[in-house]
């Protein structure tokens, strides 16, 4: 019996639950649109952000499987269920497919043009497990191609359109989140034992990049929020003010990268800032604010 509950807690973190707060960028048109309070909108929402979790949790584990040998030489990652060899590669094939189908059922149910996304996002990450995360630049760009599939996948489920400016801010802070997962690998291993790709990449390069990144994703996020259409739309001037909170989380997470060397996953990053969650809960109260009460 406990050995039975041990496989399924160790089946459970091969899920990457913790991951599925990435996902809640599907909400993001809804909430900007104002319409994250209808029923019908918020329910379809959230059956897209179920479909696409349990889409997610079968790339990662299909990942894992692809990744085991490599895995198994990483600090971190060797203790992996699957890397350690406490699931076997058949089982967590088989739990894979089983999500992957379940997901599809739930997204054809919801909107074709969901399901299209979905097995699109399926398609782009079995091609960057096995081939696209071998080469440089190809690999980061991928990661934050994800991202904005979760934005369309939010549009399609709350028929909200989605504006250029949220497309490439979006992109852009993903972009950024991806280079610093490399610049924790870099910094972690200091070789490129564990991941083709880290010989395209310098820590000169990535800090960089970074750098770059995280003033464009700042500088887009303070032009939306002053362009005319968005002042229009939302009938208030005053939403340049949330900016001081991208600048404050993006400045927050510059200060994880460089003083403790600990983005190799932004989602724990997260879970376990308070300073963070405080500042996005911040962002969202005064962009509620603005957007409902004003």
């Amino acid at each position: 019996m406990f050995q039975r509950l041990g496989i399924f807690k160790d089946i459970c973190i091969s899920f990457r639950v913790h991951h599925y707060i990435k996902n809640l960028f599907i909400f993001l048109p809804a909430f900007f649109a104002f319409k994250i309070s209808d029923p019908i909108i918020l329910s379809k929402t959230i059956y897209a952000f179920i479909s696409f979790s349990l889409v997610a949790s079968a790339i990662y584990i299909f990942n894992d499987i692809v990744d085991a040998k490599r895995d198994s030489l990483h600090p971190k990652k060797k203790f992996r269920p699957i890397a350690s060899g406490v699931i076997s590669k058949k089982l967590a094939l088989s739990i894979s497919i089983f999500l992957l189908a379940f997901s599809f059922a739930i997204s054809l149910k919801l909107d074709l043009m969901i399901f299209v996304l979905i097995l699109f996002y399926v398609l782009l990450n079995i091609s960057y497990s096995l081939i696209l995360k071998k080469f440089p630049l190809i690999d980061v760009c991928t990661i934050a191609l994800g991202f904005v599939i979760r934005l369309f996948i939010g549009s399609i489920a709350s028929n909200v359109y989605l504006s250029n400016w949220i497309v490439t801010l979006t992109f852009l802070l993903s972009l950024f989140l991806a280079f610093s997962k490399r610049r924790d690998d870099l910094v972690l291993n200091h070789s490129d034992e564990t991941r083709e790709s880290m010989k395209g990449y310098s820590l000169e390069f990535i800090n960089s990049s970074m750098n770059i990144l995280a003033a464009m994703t700042i500088l887009s996020y303070i032009l939306w929020s002053i362009s005319p259409g968005v002042i229009a739309r939302f009938n208030s001037d005053k939403i340049y003010l949330s900016s001081i909170f991208v600048i404050l989380g993006v400045f927050r997470y510059l200060q994880h990268a460089y003083l403790h060397n600990d983005t190799g996953s932004p989602t724990k990053v997260l879970l376990k800032d308070v300073f963070l969650q405080i500042t996005i809960i911040s962002w969202a109260l005064s962009l509620y604010i603005v957007f409902y009460l004003s």
